[in-house]
This record gives structure tokens, sequence and C-alpha cells, in this order.
């Protein structure tokens, strides 16, 4: 986490937040916060923010997911999956750079580990 993630503290000169600024959906578990910043009202707590229904959640990934705010990239693995099966490496590269530009998925080094033997399978032939 960032050190300026660790505490929450009261802002004194108003009751809401001013301004909140651009987070990338690359950075993770902040762009996650920063969403859940803009949907959860009157959260006083971090935990607060990750609580839905009595279930407090690990990440805020999962609580944006449990909110229905973002799917889980449960979509994009079974894209990859199918398109492993069809697709030549060429396509699957831009596939998987297709996803990872546009999707925003959650875990993409995830989903490099597990397909990166059919993405550059054309590259073994070459060394």
């Amino acid at each position: 986490m960032h050190q300026w993630m660790k505490k929450w503290t009261i802002w004194h000169r108003g009751c809401c937040v001013g301004h909140l600024y651009f987070v990338s959906p690359s950075i993770g578990e902040c762009y996650f916060l920063h969403t859940l910043l803009t949907k959860v009202k009157g959260a006083v707590s971090f935990e607060i923010l990750r609580t839905f229904n009595g279930v407090v959640h690990d990440t805020f990934k999962s609580m944006c997911i449990a909110l229905g705010l973002y799917d889980s990239d449960d979509k994009w693995n079974v894209c990859l999956e199918e398109a492993v099966n069809m697709q030549t490496c060429v396509q699957l590269r831009s596939l998987f750079v297709t996803i990872l530009a546009f999707g925003v998925p959650s875990e993409p080094c995830m989903f490099w580990d597990k397909y990166k033997e059919h993405i550059c399978d054309d590259y073994k032939v070459a060394l």
C-alpha cells in the first residue's frame, strides 16, 4: 500500500471531498479505492469502504465487484481460453494487447503467466 493510504484522516475544511485526482486502472487497488470513494456515501474508514451487506471484503477490487461496479476477470479468461484453440500466435498477441489496453483486467500478470506459452509459441521455433 502507498504511504498516503495508511491512515484515514478527516478533512477539516469541509464536509465532503473537494477533488480526487485521476487514477489509472493500471494502478490496481488505488484505482478501485478511487472508484469506491466516488460511490460509497458517508464512509469514515477503509473498512467501511470494503463492507457490503455485513461482509468485509479483503480488497477494494472485490468490494467493487460485489457492488456490481466491475466484472471479474472471468470474461477475459474465457475469451483467451477460446482464442488459444482458434487463433494464431500473432492474433493472440493482438488480442492480449487489446484486453490490456481496453479491457483493464485487474490481474494482467496472471493472464500473462497463464497464456504466455501460447502467445509466444512462434518465438520458440525462431530460437
